[in-house]
C-alpha cells in the first residue's frame, strides 16, 4: 500500500518507487512501479520486501496452493506487465550523422545548432491474459491500467 523504495541485500543498489492506484479487491492492490534502477528480479523482491508478492509469482510467493489458484485467473502467468517505456536524450547539437536522420534516409545531413534533449516513450496495452485477470476481480482496465 501507499508507496515505498527497497534496496537490496546485496552490495549492488537497487531501487524501485511503488505506488497502490487505490483499486483494492479482496486482498489484492493494482500498483504502479517505477524501476529507478535495473535489476534482475528488481520489482518482484522489493514488493516481497514490502508485503505485496505478485500474482501467479511462483519463485517469490511461499504459498504454493494460492498461487496455483491465482495462476489459474492469471492465465497461467505472473501478473507484471511493462506498460510504458522511456528513454530520455540529448543531443549535443551540430549536425546530425551523415546516414541522414530525420531526412527519410537521403543522405543530406539535418543541422541542429543548439543542443536539445527530448523523450521517446512507448505504450504496450495490457494483454489479454490479464485483462480477464482484472475482470476476474471486476476492476475496470482503461487505458490507464
Amino acid at each position: 500500500d501507499g508507496g515505498g523504495a527497497r534496496r537490496s541485500a546485496d552490495a549492488t543498489a537497487a531501487e524501485t518507487a511503488a505506488q497502490g492506484s487505490g483499486v483494492r479487491r479482496d486482498r489484492y492492490t493494482l500498483c504502479l512501479c517505477h524501476p529507478l534502477t535495473g535489476r534482475q528480479h528488481q520489482i518482484r523482491v522489493h514488493m516481497k520486501a514490502l508485503g505485496h508478492v505478485l500474482v501467479g509469482d511462483t519463485r517469490y510467493c511461499s504459498t504454493v496452493r494460492r498461487n496455483q489458484r491465482q495462476l489459474e485467473w492469471c492465465g497461467g502467468r505472473l501478473f507484471l506487465h511493462n506498460l510504458q517505456t522511456a528513454v530520455e536524450y540529448v543531443t549535443e547539437g551540430g549536425s546530425e550523422s551523415s546516414q541522414g536522420r530525420g531526412t527519410g534516409g537521403g543522405g543530406a545531413a539535418a543541422e541542429c545548432p543548439v543542443p536539445c534533449c527530448g523523450r521517446i516513450a512507448a505504450r504496450t496495452p495490457l494483454p489479454a491474459e490479464l485483462r480477464q485477470a482484472l475482470d476476474h476481480l471486476d476492476v475496470d482496465h482503461d487505458e490507464e491500467t
